[in-house]
């Protein structure tokens, strides 16, 4: 049995695909019917399918943004590479999936797993998520107005301490105020936070006490470092020279000399470090040191 060509008003791609298939053998009698079957099952069939997937545009696509740059995937394999605020589409037929998130920019290696239910009908899921960022020693680190370099972290690598960009020399408190020999009780030598708040309830604190007034004029909670946390530039090296690495990267003022600390020794003196070697001294309050902010987060 043969054809005598395509009807009108058929696709060309489909003459293209069945044309090679124009002719069968078809088996008359019982075994008509068969014969047909198998001719459409075995030969027009797959080209039919082919067709029809590759024509097919899927019905629904998962809209993703995420905060930070991370790989997507479905179901344990990659789809796409999302950027930092950036919408990113997956098509996805009608099902249920596990979508996975992960970060791919060294300081965002948090994770994400989240079911995610595609319908039948066309329309676009949005799905919007944040992956929290992690950082190291040495990181930059620029979140809710707050600027620096990270000195401290924990164990998660979310929390930590930075140290500010820039640098000024000042005194710990001005001529007036030392010759009023003034105690002011921010004697903690790891905490500066604590200092801070006690030379914060000295009344006109942001006139007498410049070192402690320009680390406040840094923004919500920078303060004056403790004795002990200056120190610790001083312990490693290595930590030290990634800190000052990034801030000559980012155009921040490099780590120098010497540094007050928030900590009073007495009436007379507060504690300075000697950022080369961890040495400390104490000196009189109205004399000038580079100043320092830090900050938790």
């Amino acid at each position: 049995m043969s054809f005598d060509g395509f009807p009108d008003g058929l696709p060309e791609e489909l003459e293209a695909g069945l044309g090679q298939h124009h002719f069968s053998d078809v088996m008359f009698g019982q075994l008509f019917k068969a014969s047909v079957a198998k001719m459409v099952g075995e030969r027009i069939a797959p080209v039919l399918d082919s067709l029809r997937r590759e024509s097919r545009e899927p019905s629904q696509r998962l809209k993703i943004k995420s905060n930070a740059a991370c790989r997507v995937l479905i179901d344990g394999e990659w789809r796409a590479d999302a950027e930092p605020d950036k919408l990113c589409f997956i098509p996805l037929e009608a099902g249920e999936y596990l979508l996975e998130a992960e970060g791919t920019a060294g300081n965002t290696a948090d994770r994400i797993e989240r079911d995610v239910v595609m319908g039948d009908r066309d329309k676009l899921e949005r799905l919007e998520f944040e992956l929290l960022k992690t950082y190291e020693v040495g990181d930059y680190y620029d979140e809710n107005g707050k600027e620096g370099v990270v000195f401290e972290v924990d164990a998660t690598g979310r929390h930590g301490k930075i140290v500010s960009m820039k640098q000024k020399k000042l005194q710990w408190c001005t001529f007036e105020e030392y010759g009023k020999k003034v105690v002011t009780d921010s004697t903690d030598r790891t905490d500066g936070m604590k200092n801070m708040q006690a030379i914060r309830r000295i009344a006109g604190w942001r006139e007498k006490y410049p070192a402690f007034a320009w680390c406040a004029e840094q923004g919500d909670g920078w303060y004056l470092p403790a004795i002990e946390e200056l120190q610790k530039f001083t312990l490693d090296d290595s930590m030290r020279d990634a800190v000052n690495g990034t801030l000559s990267q980012q155009g921040g003022d490099k780590i120098s000399t010497w540094y007050w600390s928030s900590s009073e020794d007495d009436k007379w003196c507060a504690w300075g470090v000697y950022m080369y070697d961890g040495g400390t001294g104490n000196y009189i309050k109205s004399g000038n040191y580079y100043v320092r902010a830090v900050s938790a987060f």
